[in-house]
């Protein structure tokens, strides 16, 4: 992968979004079918782009594209919609309930931030994204006159330090107010080692109740050769795109504990064809092997912090640097 150049996975996303808006069976999963973000974006990021948009409008080239895309992901599309739908949910959730800072992981081209930033001038939205991809996402929304001034992109790759550097130096990022971090379909794509900064970056640099929602996938199915989801990551590995770090769901609680975090709630796909999808008529699931985690800063965390060592031994967790939960503390509730 050519990291010089634009990311094409948003220019696709990004074109998907649009072909469902001209949809009648897809427009209704969609959080804002009149946004127009996702179809500047598309159109500044290349030729290909702009001839999608284009196509994207015609019925039988927009079924064209619905068609191709199941072949390659059976109830990908679906799975697409409705966590994008569950991770607004959330996001909007915690603004009602006080939170005036988003940071977004890995943004792409999607207009979740720009929309929030619109809707509630209060609040500071930062997108922190690949330069290339974030340069075009800039471009876009200059060229029509549409960024909001609480919308802060932060053209800069995921590392702990750059986070520090630029984020909290730089734009404006309050390190005292409730904070909720987003990192959907990010994580699965980046080294163990980042994960581990990624984290470190979001319990040290959110006050307690601060919030994380993230994607993760999950390791025995996606060790499993005869599953749908290994034999995608073939596929994805040999495009350039390797899924690189992985959690066992069933201790994505444990997960959580060994990191100052709780779990608020957890959609995987049962939940999110029942939540989602089946009210809006479809009874296709999803693809097996991802979910979404809501995570929340836990109040024992400096208590943590102090008793590190006992902890770490208790839990045979061996990097220092990752903070573990007490053991006094019972694993968080399944939202």
């Amino acid at each position: 992968m050519d990291d010089t150049l634009p990311r094409i996975t948003s220019l696709r996303y990004a074109v998907l979004v649009a072909c469902c808006q001209k949809d009648p069976k897809y427009v209704g999963l969609l959080s804002d079918p009149t946004d127009l973000s996702s179809r500047w974006c598309a159109v500044t990021h290349s030729l290909a782009g702009r001839l999608a948009i284009l196509g994207s409008g015609i019925p039988g080239l927009s079924g064209i594209i619905f068609q191709a895309w199941q072949r390659k992901v059976p109830g990908g599309l679906l799975h697409f919609l409705a966590r994008k739908r569950f991770v607004e949910d959330q996001v909007r959730e915690s603004i009602q309930n006080g939170f005036k800072q988003i940071v977004i992981f890995g943004s792409g081209y999607d207009s979740l931030g720009l929309r929030l930033a619109r809707e509630f001038p209060h609040i500071h939205v930062f997108e922190v994204d690949h330069p290339p991809t974030q340069a075009v996402k800039l471009l876009a929304l200059e060229k029509n006159r549409a960024r909001p001034t609480n919308l802060h992109l932060i053209p800069v790759q995921l590392r702990k330090g750059t986070l520090e550097r630029h984020l909290l130096q730089e734009h404006g990022y309050d390190t005292h107010l409730h904070v909720v971090f987003v990192a959907e379909r990010v994580l699965p794509y980046l080294p163990d080692g980042e994960v581990d900064e990624m984290f470190n970056f979001v319990y040290e640099h959110g006050v307690v109740n601060s919030r994380f929602i993230f994607s993760v996938v999950d390791k025995i199915l996606l060790n499993d050769e005869s599953s749908f989801l290994h034999g995608e990551a073939e596929k994805s590995r040999k495009q350039g795109r390797p899924i690189r770090s992985s959690i066992n769901l069933d201790e994505i609680e444990k997960f959580l504990f060994q990191r100052g975090l709780k779990g608020l709630g957890f959609a995987n796909d049962k939940f999110i064809t029942e939540q989602y999808l089946t009210p809006a008529g479809f009874k296709s699931p999803p693809i097996l092997g991802e979910m979404v985690v809501v995570a929340q800063k836990a109040d024992w965390a400096k208590w943590m912090l102090s008793r590190k060592p006992q902890i770490t031994q208790l839990f045979n967790f061996t990097k220092p640097t990752d903070p573990a939960s007490p053991a006094a503390e019972s694993p968080p509730p399944q939202g």
